[in-house]
């Protein structure tokens, strides 16, 4: 109630599998429906600073991209969907690029975009669960960021991490 007198809209999610997945199935389907930018943060964000600028200048600066930050620490977590060696080694073909580049991953906390780029993530989650890419799992979100960022470069961007950290990490 306080985020809607606030006016942020809160969409509730219809949770299906798990909510860290099903956030972004629904927020495809959301944003097919609406128009413009938009920008979804967990719960946990702390704002280091305000955030009108990203939506000021978003069509200008970041061309319809899927945004997104680094996580600030890499979680082994991330390989929890790997129920078996085969998905295992999938799985490696994707992070340890990424490692060995950026020592860390994109993360899910926030992203934003157009609502076409948001709808094509939520699309491709839902391909990669059903293609049976990974096992349904606490981390699938970020394994399909990450498989997203190795797979569809040119529709995300990593930004500055203080759209979503905890005040030490920025």
């Amino acid at each position: 109630a306080r985020m809607r007198e606030l006016g942020i809209h809160v969409e509730p999610v219809e949770q299906k599998n798990l909510l860290m997945v099903d956030r972004f199935i629904h927020l495809a389907r959301f944003a097919k429906q609406n128009d413009g930018v938009i920008g979804m943060w967990d719960a946990d964000v702390w704002f280091t600073e305000p955030v009108d600028d990203l939506f000021d200048t978003y069509r200008e600066k970041h061309r319809a991209r899927l945004l997104c930050n680094w996580d600030a620490v890499f979680q082994t977590s991330c390989y929890d969907p790997a129920h078996d060696l085969a998905t295992r080694k999938r799985i490696d073909r994707v992070l340890l690029p990424l490692l060995c580049e950026h020592g860390t991953v994109p993360q899910c906390g926030f992203l934003c975009g157009t609502t076409s780029v948001l709808a094509r993530f939520g699309g491709y989650l839902e391909h990669l669960l059903a293609r049976g890419e990974f096992a349904l799992d606490w981390n699938s979100d970020t394994l399909a960021l990450c498989y997203f960022y190795t797979h569809h470069r040119r529709h995300i961007e990593v930004i500055d991490n203080r759209y979503n950290c905890l005040p030490d990490c920025y």
